[in-house]
């Protein structure tokens, strides 16, 4: 588990990195590059909202434990970075 938990974080990082790459870019500051951006953000912040409303909703039927939060937050948090990098992935290729 802990080997799953460590290959989550690294590949957190790197698709930050990739997202900050992608905004520091020419492409990124260019017209394209902010629609990316801002679909990117628009989708991922959703789903940052989704997922801290289920999570409390989940603790308030008390399918989760109150000391489980900040762990399931912070794997939240990390697999939305993760889907931001595909997201923008998806957008330059396709646009």
């Amino acid at each position: 588990m802990l080997v799953l938990k460590l290959l989550l974080i690294i590949l957190g990082m790197f698709s930050y990195m990739y997202n900050v790459k992608f905004q520091s870019s020419p492409e990124g500051k260019d017209e394209r590059g902010i629609i990316i951006q801002s679909k990117t953000n628009s989708y991922t912040l959703g789903a940052f909202y989704i997922s801290i409303s289920i999570l409390i909703v989940l603790n308030l039927l008390n399918l989760v434990d109150t000391n489980a939060l900040p762990s399931l937050l912070l794997y939240f948090f990390i697999s939305i970075s993760i889907l931001s990098s595909l997201i923008s992935l998806v957008y330059r290729r396709k646009v």
